[in-house]
């Protein structure tokens, strides 16, 4: 199954994604620092789930996402923003807007 998220930097300026962090439990929200890099606006990064461990190259992230569960971002001081995973099969991907909408499912 392919397993993964992506964060866009939407704002108008460079954001640094050093000391945030990215989690599927709100308890841990310390669970996974993201890679130091930069992203300029308009800029994304593809961040893969554990299960995807054959993605050489790439950001792997220590958790995998399920039907259900809230991906959250975390600065280390609050929430920045979470994003709940709608009910899906492995063979699914869901593209989830900012303002939390499901824009659409489309089966692989």
């Amino acid at each position: 199954s392919f397993d993964s998220f992506r964060i866009t930097n939407r704002g108008t300026q460079t954001v640094s994604l050093g000391n945030l962090f990215v989690s599927d439990d709100p308890e841990d929200p310390l669970r996974f620092r993201l890679p130091a890099i930069k992203l300029s606006p308009g800029d994304s990064i593809l961040i893969h789930g554990a299960r995807n461990k054959e993605q050489i190259g790439s950001y792997l992230c220590n958790f995998s996402l399920k039907s259900g569960e809230t991906l959250c971002l975390f600065d280390g001081k609050t929430f920045l923003d979470t994003r709940k995973i709608p009910p899906m099969s492995d063979s699914e991907i869901c593209i989830i807007l900012p303002d939390g909408r499901l824009l659409f499912r489309l089966r692989h």
